[in-house]
């Protein structure tokens, strides 16, 4: 996986968007058939944690912080690509009672995430780069 990933994506940066991503939707997968399996949702995650922010938002919210943080180069095309995963989960919200299309909310926890990963990172700048921690 390495080589393939050091051929297609030669910036370190773009390599650390693949690896979240990855990680991120094999997750959300994972819990979307899960819960049509089981036929139940995972109540945790519905909960209210921070004033209409359950644990999917908090989730969103965290997901994009360490992209905005591992790729803080990337920050504007980061929230575009969340843009983007809001308006394909649309259609899916038909598909499934387990998913749920906020386009306005997630892209708005999206963006805010990003931006506190950029942040950060202006603050604390290390190059993280994830491929090192997979190999």
């Amino acid at each position: 996986m390495k080589y393939v990933m050091d051929i297609i994506f030669k910036n370190r940066q773009t390599k650390n968007i693949v690896i979240l991503y990855l990680i991120s939707i094999t997750f959300w997968l994972s819990l979307v058939i899960y819960r049509e399996c089981y036929k139940k949702d995972i109540k945790i995650l519905r909960n209210d944690v921070i004033s209409g922010c359950n644990g999917w938002c908090i989730g969103h919210f965290i997901h994009y912080l360490f992209l905005g943080y591992c790729a803080p180069d990337y920050w504007k095309e980061l929230i575009l690509i969340g843009i983007a995963f809001e308006i394909i989960e649309i259609p899916l919200n038909n598909m499934s009672r387990y998913i749920d299309s906020k386009l306005i909310e997630d892209t708005i926890t999206n963006s805010l995430g990003v931006i506190a990963g950029y942040i950060i990172y202006l603050m604390f700048p290390i190059n993280v780069t994830l491929m090192s921690y997979l190999t």
